[in-house]
């Protein structure tokens, strides 16, 4: 490695350079004009100037003013929005996937609208920042004054010029380590080159490898990075990889509309993280909320729109078998991540000291083995998956229905021999690749992924085994992380069948788990027990049991789980979310718990926290009249190590969530200094050096 070589300037740093260099243009602009302003004035002396105050106060005000009403208007807006029913967004999306061509086709024009808002905002503040520099100086600004009118002309000159400044996208696919030189890899790049000139596009193509099953694509600049997960690919023939990057070409057709909004989102999405940026696109806070709450309607019409012409695009093969067996795959792909959850190996990739040398190999030849065995399961599926309410993706049925393929069980087709060596390249490649990459974060991820869960585990196995409500969470995640999961099964029946119910919910939720990805539905009333007895498990419970009932066509089950799923949202959204947040609004007291709970809570903490707490708050935040929190805030002492710190917060929130069904919430009191909860009388339950609270 060339020491001395440059290092590539990030898109982020690209953004901060270009608004530093907006602000010395402002500051130079607003200087010129307050000049040019004052010569002149100095040429017509007998002009009044009173007049000229009068227009540059005006001009002053109009900026802060429409700063003012947008703010207003923006809380009202955003009051309302967050008042929508979960069934009504629903609702909008199905709509827009119903009418998809009609909204996608009308979307831009009201996006369009919003824009001119936008720019009619920034003309606004421009023509201020003018008025300001140039008639201040007309009427003869002093030199005690002449910072101030510079600093409001440079401020509004940022404010509107803003929204103008090309800011270089950081969404899309970033070249690293993992490019493929293209004459190592000759046949793929050529696949490649071929589907591109099909479709119809330029530009200089770069494949990325993945490890794993997502394909993507992305423009940056003139380039087109393809990123292709490798254990897909290497399942492929040429003609199959040939149907897929068809449909991931045409993803590049963008409508030039579509792609101006898109680009206008993606500017709005990565401002620079200047706090003057920050603090003045609060200018544009309405148009921003509009704009944000319809573009995500109009993109899910796009979305549906563009993969249904993707689609399309791969009928431009000159075998439809090609197209259907390809898609075939990539349904085996995702039954195969479904089923496997979270390694596709029998033991940790850190069981060594050094990396693997062949841990691609073994994904790829893992992979094979499981797609060979479960194929004929996997075919059956294909009839009866249930397209996802959200999803912008048709079912592979759907797709398979648009090619014209009823017969499944498609003959393999045998990829060329320039395939072949270009796939054992890749794998050669891929595992150098991960053995060579990194060997400190190795060592590192090591610790955390091998070695800590299995001196967690080796010290529980040591002690019995004993099964501890607000310790065995602990346990289970470092099984998980060892690939032990049999155990881990075992450890969540004995928690459902030992521990009290408000300790068992995350056993339910892995228990659950392990079930539907069997696709045994007696895992679905696990995951509910989950969710009704701990509402942290809402999003990830309601997500494997929609996965299961879609995958599974259990039609009947996924309407009764809709309809709870949108209850269950509901109450998320208006309460539950509540509980992770504390502001001096709230409606906060101290919290008085029930007689002896307070006091184990505390017994507890003091057994481990060795001094690093210097006091502890407890408040009472009512949400509903129904529904409230009793918040922790812990204060740690200034000097406490971060990984110290963690490991306290992990403990507490353990006990809390384990201890029974009242609900807690945990804060950092540097995350929530603003509520002032030492203003509260009687919310110090513990201070370091005190024996009683406050």
């Amino acid at each position: 490695m060339n020491k001395n070589a440059k290092k590539p300037i990030s898109p982020e740093q690209t953004q901060n350079r270009r608004f530093s260099v907006l602000i010395i243009v402002s500051a130079l602009v607003s200087a010129g004009l307050l000049i040019a302003g004052s010569l002149l004035g100095r040429k017509y002396p007998e002009v009044p100037k009173d007049p000229f105050w009068i227009v540059t106060a005006v001009c002053m005000a109009i900026p802060l003013i429409l700063c003012a009403v947008t703010l207003a208007v923006k809380k009202a807006y955003v009051k309302k929005r967050n008042a929508d029913k979960v069934k009504d967004v629903i609702a909008s999306l199905l709509r827009q996937r119903a009418l998809a061509k009609e909204a996608s086709a009308k979307g831009p024009k009201k996006l369009v609208r919003i824009r001119c808002g936008f720019y009619g905002l920034a003309a606004a503040a421009l023509l201020s920042s003018f008025a300001i520099a140039f008639l201040s100086g007309f009427a003869g600004t002093g030199s005690s004054s002449f910072y101030l009118f510079i600093f409001f002309s440079s401020v509004y000159f940022i404010a509107g010029a803003m929204i103008f400044l090309p800011l270089p996208s950081l969404t899309g696919i970033a070249q690293d380590d993992a490019a493929l030189k293209r004459e190592d890899f000759p046949c793929l790049y050529g696949i490649a080159e071929k589907a591109k000139s099909e479709i119809g596009l330029h530009g200089n193509i770069q494949i990325l490898a993945e490890v794993g099953f997502n394909v993507g694509i992305a423009y940056r600049r003139e380039d087109i990075f393809l990123s292709l997960g490798m254990l897909t690919v290497c399942s492929f023939s040429d003609d199959e990889l040939y149907a897929v990057l068809l449909h991931e070409f045409a993803h590049l057709k963008e409508d030039p509309r579509h792609k101006k909004e898109r680009a206008f989102m993606e500017k709005l999405s990565s401002a620079p993280s200047s706090p003057v940026f920050f603090i003045l696109f609060k200018y544009y806070a309405l148009c921003a909320n509009v704009y944000y709450y319809n573009y995500v309607l109009y993109d899910y019409a796009v979305s549906v729109m563009r993969e249904q012409e993707a689609d399309s695009a791969m009928l431009r093969c000159k075998e439809k078998n090609s197209a259907a067996s390809a898609l075939i795959k990539l349904f085996f792909s995702e039954r195969y991540d479904w089923e496997q959850w979270e390694d596709a190996v029998s033991a940790s990739i850190y069981e060594n000291e050094e990396p693997p040398r062949d841990l691609f190999t073994r994904y790829l030849a893992n992979f094979r083995t499981v797609t060979k065995k479960r194929r004929a399961d996997w075919l059956s599926m294909i009839d009866v998956e249930i397209m996802a309410r959200s999803s912008t993706h048709p079912t592979v049925k759907m797709r398979l229905d648009a090619l014209g393929v009823t017969d499944y069980d498609l003959p393999e087709m045998a990829p060329s021999e320039a395939y072949r060596r270009d796939i054992s390249n890749v794998a050669a490649y891929l595992d150098d690749l991960i053995f060579k990459k990194d060997p400190e974060g190795y060592t590192a991820s090591r610790k955390t992924g091998y070695l800590d869960p299995l001196e967690t585990v080796s010290a529980w196995e040591e002690a019995g085994k004993p099964l501890v409500a607000e310790e065995y969470r602990n346990v289970l995640d470092a099984l998980m992380k060892l690939c032990r999961k049999r155990e881990a099964e075992e450890l969540c029946d004995r928690a459902i069948a030992e521990l009290p119910d408000p300790a068992a919910p995350t056993a339910h939720l892995i228990k659950g788990g392990f079930l539907l990805r069997r696709y045994d539905p007696a895992g679905i009333d696990h995951i509910y027990k989950a969710i009704e007895s701990n509402s942290n498990n809402i999003e990830a419970g309601l997500s494997l049991i929609g996965t299961f009932c879609c995958y599974t066509g259990n039609s009947a089950m996924l309407e009764t789980y809709r309809e709870r799923a949108v209850n269950f949202a509901q109450f998320k959204k208006d309460e539950y979310d509540e509980t992770g947040v504390l502001r001096k609004s709230d409606d906060l007291s101290a919290e008085h718990l029930p007689e002896g709970v307070l006091e184990d809570f505390l017994r507890y903490v003091k057994e481990f926290e060795d001094g690093n707490i210097d006091k502890i708050f407890l408040l009472h935040k009512k949400i509903s009249d129904n529904f409230f929190t009793s918040a922790y805030i812990v204060k740690y002492v200034p000097e406490i190590k971060p990984e110290i710190r963690d490991d306290i917060d992990r403990r507490i929130f353990e006990y809390l969530d384990t201890v029974s069904n009242w609900q807690y919430s945990l804060f950092d009191y540097e995350s929530v200094r603003a509520v002032r909860p030492e203003r509260i009388e009687g919310s110090c339950v513990y201070s370091k050096d005190e024996t009683k609270g406050a």
